[in-house]
């Protein structure tokens, strides 16, 4: 159950930095990267605070490169998480949809 929730959390995250994405008009070419990253703990909580900490620090002067940088610690984390590509686009897929019947139904 756990790992589920923590698929769902990052398919938001997607969804979140994806749309930033789109605001700025930036071309994400560095999905599909692979990524191998360290698994222990300690770093993964040092990723996850870094990432927090890339998302808040943000500047508009030089967001693309920010961006990029969010970017690539977010699929870094995703992989000291255990959480697989396909896992991940799956989630985010199942939360679009449900995004879409709450559209239509007016919620």
């Amino acid at each position: 159950a756990h790992h589920l929730t923590l698929v769902e959390e990052c398919s938001d995250a997607l969804h979140f930095i994806l749309s930033l994405a789109n605001q700025v008009d930036y071309k994400i070419v560095t999905i599909g990267k692979h990524f191998k990253a360290s698994k222990d703990s300690d770093s993964l909580e040092k990723n996850f605070l870094f990432l927090n900490h890339l998302i808040g620090s943000a500047e508009f002067k030089h967001f693309h490169s920010d961006l990029e940088m969010i970017i690539d610690v977010f699929f870094i984390y995703i992989d000291q998480s255990g959480i697989s590509e396909q896992e991940l686009e799956q989630a985010y897929y199942d939360k679009n949809k449900i995004n879409y019947e709450r559209l239509e139904n007016g919620y």
